[in-house]
């Protein structure tokens, strides 16, 4: 049996040798033109404009003047859109088709609204990790800020004493009515949150 000869062949993109998968036949082989998806990718020409009217889709204005996305989201509930073969955040796309550039990679694009899936390019800023945190901790929501200082809080010093003094209610019943989880009311029973406010005091229990 004449065994298959494979021509040497390289990447019409980067020009590397192309290396043959064991499981490609000599047809498939002969038909590859790029050594990897990142080539045949980068390699590809699109219509910027037909990019950026399916963006414009999923996007809706709310009242405040956020430009809420309607796309996928990450897990810290920003917008993620693939475009040229690649996926970045939404409001960071948002910026390239404001200003014509993309936003360097180690340079944030930071929320004025703080809004994670607001990609309206006039609710953004550029900035370090630096200019971030400066921008969180002037608007309260420093995570080491505490009680109702933290401007995320959804509880004050009133319903925490509420809460910590109501005994004829459950801790889920009380959940449901302050709109926090069971847990944070737990804790706050327990002086393991809000101590200061409620002026629990932990038992201390002696060692044998």
């Amino acid at each position: 049996m004449k065994k298959l000869s494979y021509i040497e062949k390289s990447c019409q993109h980067c020009e590397k040798k192309i290396t043959k998968n064991p499981k490609w036949s000599l047809r498939q082989y002969e038909s590859q033109k790029y050594c990897s998806w990142t080539c045949f990718s980068e390699s590809q020409t699109y219509d910027l404009d037909k990019v950026k009217e399916e963006f414009l889709k999923k996007i809706i204005i709310k009242e405040n003047g956020c430009h809420e996305w309607q796309g996928g989201r990450c897990g810290k509930g920003y917008g993620m859109f693939r475009y040229f073969g690649k996926t970045i955040r939404a409001h960071r796309f948002a910026w390239f088709i404001k200003t014509g550039n993309l936003i360097p990679e180690k340079t944030m694009a930071c929320h004025k609204c703080d809004n994670p899936p607001c990609v309206n390019p006039e609710h953004i800023f550029l900035g370090t990790g630096k200019d971030n945190y400066d921008d969180m901790r002037k608007k309260g929501r420093d995570a080491k800020l505490k009680g109702q200082d933290c401007s995320i809080s959804l509880l004050n010093n009133e319903t925490v004493i509420t809460i910590y003094k109501n005994k004829n209610l459950t801790q889920l019943e009380l959940s449901k009515i302050y709109k926090v989880a069971p847990s944070t009311i737990s804790a706050i029973k327990n002086g393991q949150n809000w101590s200061s406010v409620t002026g629990h005091k932990k038992k201390c229990i002696s060692k044998p």
